[in-house]
């Protein structure tokens, strides 16, 4: 869902719901980059932000988690570029590519860096190339290994 924000620093609202389809749940907690990533050309196509020269940046800001993502989005002779080089894996086609910047992201989900408000504690477990980081708040885990080792 999206709409105009009534904050200065915002462009845009984007607020996520997510259907389970098998319980009558819908959950809004999370929020889904996928669909994300589709924020900034909806907005133009709805005309809820005007494109703004070949290339139209738009701050975005997660309802759900208060996270502020910067949308570029390209944008020549004043409307959205779909056609374009950039490729997913998986997916059929190729487009525009659609470059998001997430902003202040540290903390969005404990208030801080360190979710226990001490450093995270990285282990190398004995016989093992698995290196784990845990209790940190920087929007995604993170786990390093060696490709060899799979």
């Amino acid at each position: 869902m999206l709409s105009r924000s009534d904050a200065p620093e915002v462009d845009i609202d984007y607020f996520f719901a997510q259907v389970s389809v098998e319980d009558k749940l819908v959950d809004f907690k999370p929020t889904c980059g996928n669909i994300l990533s589709g924020v900034g050309p909806a907005a133009i196509e709805m005309g809820l932000i005007a494109p703004q020269g070949d290339v139209t940046r738009i701050r975005v800001r997660s309802v759900n988690t208060g996270a502020m993502v910067e949308a570029v989005v390209s944008t020549p002779e004043g409307r959205v570029s779909y056609e374009g080089t950039a490729k997913v894996d998986g997916v059929p086609g190729s487009s525009a590519p659609i470059y998001l910047n997430f902003m202040d992201v540290v903390g969005s989900a404990t208030g801080g860096a360190f979710a226990h408000r001490i450093p995270a504690r990285c282990d190398r477990r004995d016989r093992s190339d698995l290196h784990g980081c845990r209790d940190a708040d920087c929007d995604r885990a993170g786990f390093r290994f060696r490709a060899d080792g799979i």
